[in-house]
């Protein structure tokens, strides 16, 4: 079954990063209490067990945190992508722009190039502020896979979705998972899906790669390997707690089976392949 070019990028957080945003960073690397480290050993050796190289795209406080455990992640062929300094949500430019600055010696050492936004929330008008800090990428839509170039010299590699009508609508800055969204389309590459999906995943691959179309999926540790029961009041909002509960269906089971039947590739090697097709 190992044919087409897929990719499986792992957005490298920790789940501190979705119940402690507003403290400081020392205060959230005490409560990770070690987690990201056992959690990303932990999907490095599936990946190596099916010789898989990927991208993960990792947020600046873990470089802080473990340098040694990004180096390792780079060291092992595998390629390093931006997920912001904090994983705050990206409201303004000066928020888009203070995350880049805080992140500048992480982006620098690593020598990344490829950019994910948290919850695939993309404004067109920081595109070219990306192209002018040195990316390449940019991978924070959701769209039927296709490599588009909506600012001259930089790259939108867009995380898989399944079109339910055709349409000639042309590439949407902001389109992150809402439910617009949902009424044209279903992002199964999203973490939501592929959680909620588990293997049934393999539906909407199989449509995409018949077609000569590769997919991009996406993860987080916390979907891979379970993290630390929290307090409820931490948790948030009953709302909240329900949002996340298609995320957690399936974890490990559906990396598992996905890392055994797909082949998977890092997106700039993606990039090399499909770019100019």
């Amino acid at each position: 079954m190992k044919q087409q070019m897929n990719v499986l990028s792992i957005d490298l957080e920790s789940w501190v990063h979705k119940y402690f945003l507003g403290d400081k960073s020392s205060v959230k690397k005490t409560q990770d209490n070690g987690y990201i480290c056992d959690a990303t050993l932990d999907i490095l050796k599936i990946l190596e067990n099916h010789a898989i190289k990927t991208t993960f795209f990792v947020v600046g406080e873990i470089f802080d945190w473990y340098p040694w455990l990004i180096k390792k992640i780079k060291s092992m062929g595998h390629e390093i992508g931006f997920h912001t300094y904090a994983h705050r949500r990206l409201l303004n430019k000066k928020s888009f722009l203070e995350e880049l600055t805080k992140g500048k010696h992480f982006i620098d050492e690593c020598d990344i190039k490829g950019f994910r936004a948290p919850e695939a929330i993309m404004k067109k008008e920081y595109l070219p502020i990306l192209k002018d800090w040195g990316f390449t990428y940019d991978s924070s839509i959701y769209s039927e896979f296709k490599i588009f170039e909506p600012v001259e010299g930089l790259l939108e590699l867009p995380i898989s979705s399944y079109p339910l009508y055709k349409t000639n609508r042309s590439i949407q800055f902001p389109n992150n998972l809402t439910l617009s969204l949902l009424l044209r389309e279903i992002p199964f590459g999203s973490g939501y899906f592929v959680g909620l999906l588990g293997p049934n995943i393999q539906w909407f691959i199989r449509r995409s790669n018949k077609k000569n179309i590769p997919v991009s999926l996406a993860t987080h540790p916390w979907q891979i390997k379970e993290p630390p029961k929290v307090n409820g009041n931490l948790e948030g909002s009953l709302f909240n707690r329900v949002k996340m509960i298609p995320y957690n269906i399936n974890r490990r089971k559906t990396f598992d089976f996905l890392c055994h039947n797909y082949e998977f590739v890092p997106m700039i090697k993606l990039i090399n392949a499909y770019r100019y097709k």
